[in-house]
């Protein structure tokens, strides 16, 4: 439950002591992470005392020149104690929110005054990458200028490996010709303080709700309040825990109470956000998927490794499909989704058996190098290029890491995974998807609904896996076309629904909101 376990004993053990409650809770607090402690509201005295000095707080952010001296000494630190306090007050939501919006309010008066807008796309790896079209809108504008910033993942990588990823990510945006700020010096290996980065961003597009895994001086926090913050999910948010708490972690973190803006891929997304976020959505809009924009354009002409794949075989009919297995092997972990360690030498077998008739790319999640090899299952990093160079030397097969994948999934036939967001984006292509299961998955609201519509079996069903692809994929007998089809038009469709691909929406909201004094 908790990742601190010496605080899950205490709290276990005397968890009826308020002075224990209070402690497991602040530690929550420092650490950005949900809990499912239920503290009581502050007495009545207090709740009085804290409503006072916040109304007191209101009064000031309508005044002016003290509003402007407040945002421009005053960092998201000062927000977040509002916020925390908030929590435990009657109708706190209102007054922060009132706090909150105040504050947006001033910033973008102070924003629009300048002659260009500085916009900061903040990202840790190329898997949450949400695509080039909003980069290129802003960077087209008149009134906008985009940047990268390239921010080191410290997510339990050794200092090689964190360094590895850096480099990785920065020549990512740096082939695609972005604004790049680095914000970790290799050569000090360390990473920079805010203050000494080459720009001073006036609005953020967070795109993971993960901020313990930026250096503690690039977190949301540390920015002034003269910075207006958003939110894009670098995923479909599907996945929950054994305790139910982890759907807290995709509606109801610190940043998403932060934000100025809370981007929602879907109308179920919307409608969670509306039921656990603790400013009951007040932030969220429906804007849909940017990553997802490029299933509604036509086909670009590029390298197809489908079509290398097939030519290598000799075989240009041959069935497409990728295996994507997720990172979460640990029972330990916050959710606990892969089925990697009992199918991974299986699976490899069945693109052997089948390698006249099918092409296989296996894509991993980008962790699960790591986590397999914290977990045990590979030795160390060169066990686990093993594994990698036995898919690359199968004449059928060929192991892709990251970047973009809007091609491969268009061009597949099926998908063979336990990874979680796929669950969500592959039905924009409406290919049939195995979903490989483990008695530890569970899933939130928006993930119960989606797993009705895919094929399932156990992740040790080899049998199963095998008749997946036999009958479903190379003899397309996909009986649930219709069914993804029809659920695909209900709650995933936003192009249709809004008239905008994604990455319009989002920077009209963010123009509007700017320009308009939203």
């Amino acid at each position: 439950m908790y990742n601190n376990k010496l605080l899950a004993k205490l709290y276990i053990r005397h968890q009826n002591l308020k002075i224990v409650k209070e402690i497991a809770y602040l530690y929550f607090v420092v650490k950005d992470a949900a809990c499912d402690i239920a503290l009581d509201k502050m007495n009545i005295k207090l709740q009085y005392i804290i409503k006072k000095r916040f109304l007191k707080i209101i009064k000031m952010l309508h005044d002016e020149k003290k509003a402007s001296k407040f945002i421009n000494i005053k960092k998201y630190k000062k927000l977040s104690l509002v916020y925390e306090l908030s929590k435990r007050l009657d109708r706190g939501e209102l007054y922060y929110n009132k706090i909150k919006t105040q504050i947006e309010r001033n910033t973008i008066n102070e924003i629009v005054k300048k002659d260009k807008i500085i916009v900061a796309f903040i990202t840790y790896s190329t898997s949450v990458w949400i695509g080039d079209e909003l980069y290129t809108i802003l960077r087209k504008s008149k009134k906008f200028e985009p940047y990268i910033l390239v921010m080191a993942n410290y997510n339990g990588q050794n200092e090689r490996m964190l360094e590895e990823e850096y480099k990785k990510l920065h020549n990512f945006y740096k082939k695609k010709n972005m604004n790049i700020i680095d914000t970790y010096d290799i050569h000090k290996k360390k990473s920079k303080k805010m203050h000494n980065l080459n720009i001073k961003p006036d609005v953020c597009i967070w795109m993971t709700p993960w901020i313990n895994v930026f250096n503690r001086d690039l977190r949301i926090d540390r920015f002034f309040l003269n910075t207006l913050h958003t939110y894009i999910p670098y995923g479909f948010m599907i996945a929950d825990n054994v305790e139910n708490t982890f759907v807290y972690h995709q509606y109801n973190l610190k940043i998403h109470n932060l934000v100025w803006k809370d981007f929602e891929e879907s109308l179920l997304s919307l409608k969670m956000a509306k039921k656990y976020n603790f400013l009951k959505g007040k932030n969220a809009v429906y804007t849909g998927y940017p990553k997802m924009d490029k299933y509604f354009e036509k086909e670009e002409q590029s390298y197809n490794v489908w079509e290398e794949l097939q030519r290598r075989i000799g075989n240009n009919s041959a069935k497409k499909i990728i295996y994507a297995p997720h990172h979460s092997l640990d029972i330990e972990d916050e959710v606990c989704f892969s089925t990697f360690a009992v199918n991974y030498r299986e699976i490899i077998k069945l693109a052997r058996k089948y390698k006249e008739e099918t092409v296989w790319v296996f894509r991993p999640h980008p962790l699960l190098k790591y986590k397999a090899i914290l977990f045990g299952l590979f030795k160390d990093e060169k066990e686990w290029e093993m594994y990698e160079n036995e898919w690359n030397s199968l004449e059928n097969a060929q192991v892709l890491c990251d970047g973009e994948y809007s091609s491969l999934f268009k061009n597949s036939d099926g998908m063979i995974l336990d990874s979680v967001s796929f669950l969500a984006e592959y039905l924009y292509v409406n290919k049939p998807l195995l979903f490989l299961k483990r008695t530890e998955q569970r899933f939130n609201d928006f993930g119960q609904l989606l797993l009705g519509v895919h094929y399932t079996c156990d992740g040790k069903d080899i049998y199963s896996i095998n008749k997946f692809i036999k009958n479903v994929i190379i003899n397309q007998q996909d009986d649930n076309y219709n069914v993804r089809k029809v659920f695909f038009e209900k709650y995933l469709n936003y192009y249709n629904a809004l008239g905008e691909n994604a990455a319009k929406n989002i920077y009209l909201e963010i123009e509007h909101g700017l320009i308009g004094g939203k």
